[in-house]
């Protein structure tokens, strides 16, 4: 009986070391991180930008090569609120220091007209068949605080005289659910066709009326392959109609998204003349706006266009958000049944800074030199940097990153010029309707 009470009494034993070592473990990731967080947290100091996102005035103040850039992309982890309030700021800063007129969105070229009619005309019905639609398939940028983003941005567009004003172009795939609303709008386009008109673009109106797959992508390719040169002279918007049927068709033939938004953004500088001559600038999630190749051979958006041959290319200039002490709001549907909410979202962590289930090595130094301010702008690769040959802020640890690998091929790339550290920030809140 002695040896059995013995060996259980080591068997008790050595769990228990298993369970406090499993415990500490994660743990030595932040102790390494601050035996060495000295020259690090020297750099940020000298290269940081606090901002209190509840002042209206402008606070930021970027290097004077910041200011060359000809495309500027935001990238965020969708579902926090105090990002809202970072991009409104942000498209205001570059509306006044670079005069940039143009917002390459995340969203489809129709969800990008109905957001540029309500900027025209204060009309909210305009918005509404999005928002709803995002609402009902739980999607983030279904959130109130996205809603009054775009009224907030209304209202200084209306400050500034017409030739300033911010517009969206919509770069993205149209949604399955969205494609009634873009074939109406499209009918909308082609309304006042005169009787005479080619007869490409009469069949292109009469399938927009009522989608059907087939019928509606031979008279898109028909409307396409048709000379332009006799469109003239209709009353039409010539590009808007070819680019919305194009889009269409290829949200029928089931195409990924970057076989559409690559052609898209090509089509955004080539054929309506936006990112030609002027800086243009855009809100992404993460992924997309990173200038590094992910997971062995994923390119991102911002990657891309760094390497394409548009006149962008050598100018693209990146922001990537970090998190601390934040929420976000997750579709519910991605979540095991017994996280979810009850509702369509459910509120979940978002900290970079939690060793168990997620921490970014060197996240400690930013969270540090940022001193409990909403949002930190940190310049991370000037000449003097010791980021350029450091894992810091590459490498991550946690439950998360083995769940969901996201890691840069090679792990010395750098994926953006800047980060963007948001502290303390509140769950979106789903959509709601019409504000006052």
């Amino acid at each position: 009986m002695g040896i059995v009470l013995k060996f259980f009494k080591w068997v008790f034993i050595l769990l228990l070391v298993a369970i406090l070592i499993a415990v500490a473990w994660p743990w030595n990731v932040v102790v390494k991180e601050r035996l060495t967080a000295g020259p690090f947290k020297e750099y940020l100091e000298q290269n940081v930008q606090r901002i209190d996102l509840n002042d209206p005035a402008d606070q930021m103040n970027f290097e004077a090569d910041f200011y060359n850039s000809k495309l500027i992309i935001v990238g965020e982890v969708h579902g926090a609120q105090k990002a809202q309030d970072f991009d409104l700021m942000m498209m205001k800063h570059l509306n006044e220091r670079m005069g940039v007129r143009w917002l390459m969105a995340e969203l489809s070229y129709v969800q990008a007209e109905r957001f540029n009619a309500y900027l025209d005309t204060g009309d909210e019905t305009f918005l509404e068949p999005v928002f709803s639609r995002w609402l009902a398939s739980a999607t983030q940028w279904g959130n109130q605080q996205h809603y009054e983003k775009i009224k907030a941005l209304r209202a200084y567009n209306l400050t500034l005289p017409e030739n300033r004003r911010l517009r969206y172009f919509g770069v993205d795939l149209i949604g399955k659910s969205e494609r009634p609303d873009a074939a109406n709008w499209l009918a909308g386009m082609l309304e006042d066709l005169p009787a005479d008109a080619p007869e490409a673009l009469i069949g292109l109106r009469e399938a927009a009326s009522s989608v059907e797959d087939d019928a509606f992508i031979e008279a898109a390719k028909a409307a396409l392959a048709a000379d332009i040169e006799d469109w003239v002279g209709l009353g039409i918007d010539v590009p808007g109609v070819r680019y919305l049927a194009r889009n269409l068709m290829l949200s029928l033939e089931g195409a990924s998204r970057y076989t559409a938004i690559i052609p898209n953004v090509e089509a955004m500088v080539r054929e309506f003349g936006i990112g030609q001559d002027e800086p243009v600038y855009g809100f992404w999630g993460l992924f997309h706006s990173m200038k590094a190749v992910v997971n062995d051979t994923a390119r991102p958006l911002a990657l891309r266009l760094s390497e394409s041959d548009l006149p962008f290319a050598d100018g693209v200039t990146t922001l990537l958000m970090l998190y601390t002490d934040s929420m976000m709001n997750m579709p519910s549907r991605t979540l095991p049944e017994f996280l979810q909410s009850g509702g369509p979202y459910t509120d979940m962590s978002m900290s970079q800074d939690n060793p168990y289930l997620l921490y970014t090595y060197g996240i400690g130094d930013m969270r540090h030199v940022a001193s409990g301010a909403d949002a930190a702008i940190f310049s991370l690769y000037t000449d003097d940097s010791p980021y350029s040959n450091s894992k810091r802020l590459r490498q991550t640890t946690g439950i998360l990153p083995k769940l969901q690998r996201l890691e840069l091929t090679p792990p010395d790339q750098s994926p953006a010029e800047y980060a963007v550290l948001i502290n303390g920030s509140p769950a979106l809140t789903p959509y709601v309707g019409q504000g006052d």
